[in-house]
C-alpha cells in the first residue's frame, strides 16, 4: 500500500478548489444547488443569496452544498473561492449559457434533477428533493432516531 500516502500527499497539494470542483466527489453524498448569474452584483443572485442564508438549517438536513457561479465576479463552492479556469470549466461541463440566471440542482446521484430560474423559490427546490426516494429514505431514519427535519 505504499500509493496510499502518495495519493494522499498529492490531494494535499491540490488548490482546494480542484476538489470540491470534481462533482464526482460528491457522489451518494451531497446534493448540490448550483447559483448561477453574470455576476455577484446581480440582484436576483443577492436575493437568492440572502434566501439561502436564511434557510441553512433546510440546506444542512438535505445534505445541500451550494456552488455559486458568476462570469464576471469569483465563484465559489462552500465559501471557497474556485479559480476562473475552473469556474469556466464547471459553466462548459454543465452547459451554462453566457448571461445566464439559474438555479441547477443536482441529485446524490449526481444527475440533474432540475434547472430553474434564478428566482424560484427555495420552498419549491426542498420539497422537490423532499419527494426523492433516497431524501424520504433519510427523513425517516432521522425521525425513528428522535432527530429533527425541517419543513420546506
Amino acid at each position: 500500500m505504499p500509493h496510499t500516502g502518495i495519493t494522499l500527499l498529492l490531494l494535499l497539494y491540490l488548490p482546494l478548489g480542484a476538489i470540491a470542483l470534481d462533482l464526482n466527489s460528491h457522489l451518494w453524498e451531497d446534493r448540490l444547488l448550483l447559483l448561477i448569474a453574470p455576476s455577484v452584483d446581480d440582484p436576483l443572485a443577492i436575493q437568492q443569496r440572502q434566501a439561502l442564508e436564511k434557510r441553512s438549517d433546510a440546506l444542512n438536513d438535505r445534505d445541500l452544498k451550494i456552488f455559486q457561479l458568476y462570469e464576471d465576479s469569483p465563484s465559489q463552492f462552500d465559501n471557497t473561492q474556485l479559480t476562473d479556469g475552473d469556474a469556466q470549466q464547471l459553466r462548459a461541463k454543465l452547459k451554462i449559457d453566457s448571461g445566464s440566471r439559474a438555479l441547477i440542482l443536482i441529485g446524490k446521484d449526481g444527475s440533474i434533477k432540475r434547472r430553474a430560474p434564478i428566482d424560484t423559490e427555495l420552498r419549491e427546490i426542498f420539497m422537490q428533493i423532499d419527494e426523492m426516494p433516497m431524501r424520504r429514505e433519510e427523513m425517516e431514519d432521522k425521525i425513528e432516531a428522535g432527530m429533527p427535519v425541517t419543513l420546506p
